[in-house]
């Protein structure tokens, strides 16, 4: 798509290498960029700040919540530190952009180092995964290959909402109209059509016109 949207891997990183991989592929294979640290050039800037500019040039956040609440930065106050993941959480929050959840599911295989074994650091995390999937749908994967097939689901599924959305606007239409904008027109004519592969696709019958 022309209007290509960028999705922020938030996750904790040493423990979920090759879930993050997945997650990457997932976003090119649905159509989105996936913006993450791994891509990012070494720079004389802090973590916290890296990340939270992260959030506010991405489009759609996506959570990945393992066994590890993460690293949680000095200077915060006393019984209110959040790792950078929650942080990353709570400005896509501030930034109303749409949160994916995704939760490691108990049967998910484990090694050691996936797991933070603080019992401090066990009930922040178990806080965090109550207060991410309060109100909204949330995907649980048993393996990185799960995860990758629960990403494309909710991003296709996010892509047709958004593609429905715009075709459907009567002030787009109305502005078309107006103004004779062709390549507008031209532009609605391929929404509808991207519409029409995506429903094929997720096996979504396409909707009824009224009749004349």
């Amino acid at each position: 798509m022309a209007d290509r949207q960028t999705v922020i891997v938030s996750s904790t990183g040493r423990d979920l290498p090759e879930h993050r991989a997945m997650v990457r592929d997932a976003c090119l294979a649905t159509g989105y960029f996936p913006d993450m640290m791994e891509s990012l050039r070494a720079e004389d800037v802090d973590a916290v700040t890296k990340s939270l500019e992260m959030v506010d040039r991405a489009d759609v956040y996506v959570c990945v919540l393992g066994r590890s609440y993460g690293t949680v930065p000095k200077g915060q106050p006393k019984g209110k530190e959040r790792s950078i993941t929650e942080m990353e959480f709570e400005r896509a929050l501030e930034r109303k952009i749409p949160i994916l959840v995704f939760l490691m599911d108990e049967l998910h295989p484990l090694t050691i180092s996936m797991v933070e074994t603080s019992k401090l650091a066990q009930r922040r995390l178990q806080k965090f995964k109550d207060r991410a999937s309060a109100g909204r749908l949330r995907g649980r994967f048993a393996s990185p290959e799960q995860l990758k097939t629960q990403v494309m689901a909710a991003l296709d599924n996010l892509t047709l909402q958004r593609m429905h959305a715009a075709a459907q606007a009567p002030s787009t239409l109305l502005q078309a109209s107006s103004a004779g904008d062709a390549q507008l027109w031209l532009r609605l004519h391929d929404l509808s059509n991207q519409l029409s592969q995506l429903q094929s696709r997720l096996g979504v019958p396409p909707e009824r016109q009224p009749p004349a």
